[in-house]
């Protein structure tokens, strides 16, 4: 299947879906992770409950609306937005919700998806008007569907005079978009209905028609086309992309029926193997989910497990039949869940002799519920239904070598202690074996397995080649050596993904087995309290990093390497040093080339020749860690290049897929945000809230704070940062003195339309340019560690770690230190004159002084002079701001 932008992925998991709701709709909670609404200026809703909201996902239950989906789909159905024809407009609002900057993201491919499953549900509305009263009461009886369900999911025929191109063209879509959508054959550009006399039945994930599936009735043709060996195909699947069917697009494949029926708080679920089963189930309020055929693909092994594995229970109800293939598919889609350490029991539905068949369906059309439910009671294990198709004979020497071959082969995978529990009880009771015949069937059974608990072995496991540890705030991490020598770190909690697979991994090797998923839970459970207690404490750094003496940069390569920078030089970094956290954003970085030219960056930035020394002396400086950073705001008209430049200088620090981003809008957002980047610039600021004002100066000179983690009401979330950041926005939005006091101002003069490129080429020339680039500031780096030692200032700024390494960096770019103190200073004063200026007091006392040659009165004159002029102006003498002026302003000027 075709893979999506990251990017639209990324804004999708950063927004949560309840917040973006609740601005518009009342929600409440319904159970854990659920909230529930009326879908506000939709349709009326006695209830006020139709809309179902979750963390990612939200649909309604009203009949007739069939909306739902992600936050995107939330946006066009909000805004009144066509999901396909407006998707980059609905991005660009999402982005903007998200606080992200899009930058060469292309929704084409988005566009693409969400156009076929427009297609599909357009498609589904003209087969549900096709449908006669007749073929409505046939659909019943058949199968014990309601009109109402048939009206909620759409479910329709497909006939023989269809009609569907030419409804599809009326709703406005492409001969290609049909095309794509898999419901057409495309012959000698015509299309041709693949579907033709078949109840079509669609599936449904996050308020799209993402699938179907069509069912042969008495309206079928007889033809090739819909026959094969001379039998009516029961089912015919929509078409999915292959050699056959180019023209159908990748987002066209064969999905999970029912996955969004398995959402909310529930503990059980079931799996069956037909889509009318599957449709029973959920009109009967029961979460099932069903992957058509009667055993799960390899392809569909994936998204199964990620479906059920939260729950408690998980049952199987495939069909009853004489020739059990019902049951072999249950007991291969129960062997593959159980492997991964999920709990699956199989429902048998009783069955007539006389019958042949039974499936789901028609179980619940002719009973209640509640009896579908007894059956929970009296649902086998897999080893049970396995244990069930054993032969049993007169010979007991016989029975023996049976119950030896299949304990053999059929239990290795089975817990060491459930095994033996097993064949003491049900394995003795089905081959009719003595006490002493089971004892000596269970000793050479564990001899012959080597049965270490699962546990225990993936905990040896988990402590191989890994270094467990501890960060200073008590979070608990494994360092996992690699072949090259390096380590890859992961966080050591339940929720650790890596950590898992590599656990699965290494136990699969090891056993030939996957481990249960409790055994796993268990593990890394132990694994944390080595960690935590007796594990090194050592902190983990973001990107730069002191070591030695000497500072390390953190290229988050795949190879995990890190270059380290040395007064006497630099390079790759010898393997084997525990140093860095990375986050999921976080892109690699190039290899710098020794001996490069930092001065090319302004081939690409729009940087005035009078600021370019104070630029790069700042960016050089964001290469030192454990320092106070000076905050640049960038500043300019329309079309000045800021958010351009920004995005160049953060590719250069501290590269990731989210380059330049809008002020986070809450606290908690804020202090995951700055704990994450190394460098960040927040783009087109046009306000800054003194919250935001005061966590941009905290950052800036480090922090630690800790929030409630989320779902719990004890633990805390510990976020420590001291990074770099920067400001632009078309004015100067930062008017808090503490904030000035860290900055600097980088005006830049819009660049001339005849002097304007694209972005993509820029980029292109600016990437081919950043080895040489970033290694010049390397080896700038490296004299500066030199240098730095003999640097002693008399004076110094707010920002005394600056100035200081700033000198030393001035100096390894060949540049005397006078110039560049020169530099920062005028761009000091420059801060303190604009920050007078907004201010209403501020441009009163700089009136004042004009009119003054130096300072002639006394104290007692000034004061009483000064009185007058706050009088005159309306202001209260007594009033702080006033009062402090004549000090503040002194020190200024």
């Amino acid at each position: 299947m075709a893979e999506r932008d990251p990017i639209i992925e990324e804004i999708k998991n950063l927004i949560d879906l309840h917040d973006l709701i609740i601005e518009t709709c009342d929600l409440k909670e319904a159970s854990k992770d659920e909230w529930r609404g009326g879908h506000e200026n939709k349709h009326h809703s006695e209830s006020g409950n139709c809309l179902a909201v979750m963390r990612d996902v939200w649909f309604c239950h009203h009949a007739g609306c069939n909306e739902g989906g992600d936050c995107y789909n939330w946006i066009a159905s909000r805004d009144g937005l066509d999901i396909v024809k407006d998707f980059p407009e609905i991005l660009r609002i999402a982005a903007e919700y998200a606080g992200v900057e899009l930058s060469e993201v292309n929704p084409e491919a988005e566009v693409e998806r969400r156009g076929v499953f427009e297609v599909l549900k357009a498609a589904e509305v003209h087969y549900h008007d096709n449908l006669t009263p007749d073929m409505r009461q046939d659909i019943t009886e058949r199968w014990g569907i309601t009109d109402k369900t048939i009206d909620t999911l759409l479910i329709g025929i497909a006939r023989n005079d269809d009609g569907l191109e030419e409804y599809l063209l009326k709703c406005g879509f492409t001969h290609d978009q049909m095309a794509k959508s898999g419901l057409f054959f495309d012959w000698d550009e015509k299309l041709h209905p693949h579907f033709l006399g078949r109840y079509v039945f669609p599936y449904w994930r996050a308020g799209s028609v993402q699938y179907m599936a069509a069912r042969s009735t008495i309206h079928t043709p007889d033809n090739k086309y819909e026959k094969r060996k001379g039998e009516f195909i029961k089912y015919k699947k929509l078409l999915t992309p292959n050699e056959k069917h180019p023209w159908v697009s990748d987002h066209v494949q064969n999905i999970i029926a029912g996955a969004d029926s398995l959402r909310g708080g529930g503990d059980y679920c079931v799996i069956t193997e037909g889509i009318t089963d599957h449709i029973m189930a959920i009109q009967s309020g029961i979460p099932c989910i069903s992957p058509v055929t009667t055993k799960l693909k390899k392809a569909d092994h994936k998204s199964i497990l990620k479906l059920v594995r939260r729950f408690n229970n998980v049952h199987i109800c495939n069909d009853s039949e004489v020739n059990e293939a019902g049951l072999e598919g249950a007991i291969q889609t129960a062997e593959f869940l159980e492997s991964n350490g999920v709990s699956v029991r199989l429902i048998t539905l009783p069955r007539d002799e006389s019958v042949a068949k039974v499936d789901l369906a028609e179980f619940l059309r002719d009973h209640s519920v509640d009896e579908f439910m007894a059956l929970f009671d009296t649902a086998m294990s897999v080893w049970n239904a396995k244990l069930s198709k054993q032969p049993v004979t007169d010979d007991a020497v016989e029975n023996v070598k049976n119950a030896k071959t299949f304990i053999s082969e059929e239990l290795p995978r089975m817990d060491a202690a459930e095994r033996v529990a097993f064949v003491e009880s049900a394995v003795k009771q089905h081959f009719g074996l003595s006490d002493d015949v089971v004892s000596e069937l269970v000793r050479i059974t564990h001899e012959s397995v080597g049965d270490i608990p699962v546990t225990d072995r993936l905990i040896e496991l988990g402590k191989q080649d890994t270094v467990l540890f501890h960060t200073p705030d008590d979070t608990c991490f494994a360092a996992i050596k690699l072949g090259t020598g390096g380590y890859a770190i992961y966080p050591l909690n339940e929720k650790s993904k890596q950590l898992k697979k590599i656990l699965r991994q290494r136990y699969y090797k090891t056993t030939g087995k996957a481990p249960q998923a409790d055994a796993l839970k268990a593990a890394i459970g132990v694994l944390e309290g080595i960690a935590a207690f007796d594990g090194d404490e050592i902190e983990l750094h973001n990107r730069v990093a002191w070591h030695n003496g000497s500072i390390v940069y953190d290229l988050t390569n795949s190879n995990f390497e890190a270059i380290e920078i040395r007064s006497d030089g630099g390079g790759i970094m010898p393997h084997g040093h525990i140093l860095f956290r990375r986050f999921g954003h976080q892109t690699a970085q190039v290899n710098p080339v020794h001996g490069g030219d930092v001065w090319r960056l302004f081939e690409f930035v729009n940087v005035p020749e009078s600021d370019r020394l104070l630029v790069m002396v700042y960016l050089i400086s964001c290469l030192v860690p454990g320092i106070a950073h000076v905050i640049p705001i960038i500043i300019g008209e329309q079309g000045a290049a800021k958010t351009t430049s920004s995005r160049l200088f953060k590719l250069l620090i501290d590269p990731s897929a989210l380059d330049v981003i809008s002020l986070p809008r809450n606290e908690d957002r804020m202090h995951q945000l700055l704990s994450h980047h190394w460098f960040v610039i927040f783009d087109n600021i046009s306000h800054i809230q003194r919250w935001q004002s005061d966590a941009i100066c905290r950052a800036s000179t480090g922090q630690a704070t800790n929030v409630r983690t989320l779902y719990t009401d004890d633990d805390d979330t510990i976020f420590k940062y001291k990074m770099c950041m920067g400001l632009n926005g078309i004015n100067n939005a930062a008017t808090n003195s503490d904030l000035l006091d860290r900055a600097f101002f980088l005006n830049l003069d819009p660049i001339p339309t005849d002097q304007r490129i694209e972005e993509k080429p820029l980029l292109e020339r600016f990437n081919a340019a950043k080895p040489e680039i970033l290694g010049g500031m390397f080896d700038a780096l490296s004299k500066a560690l030199k240098i730095y030692p003999t640097i002693e200032l008399k004076e110094k700024p707010r920002m005394a770690d600056f100035a200081v390494w700033g000198c030393a960096i001035a100096e390894a770019l060949g540049y005397p230190r006078k110039e560049f103190l020169d530099a920062y200073y005028t761009n000091i004063g420059q801060i303190n004159h604009e920050a007078l200026a907004e201010s209403v007091i501020g441009n009163i006392m700089l009136s004042f002084m004009e009119q003054r040659a130096e300072w002639e009165s006394t104290p007692t004159e000034l004061h009483n002079e000064l009185e007058m002029l706050a009088s005159a102006h309306g202001i209260d003498p007594k009033n702080k701001a006033w009062v402090k002026t004549p000090r503040s302003l002194g020190k200024r000027l």
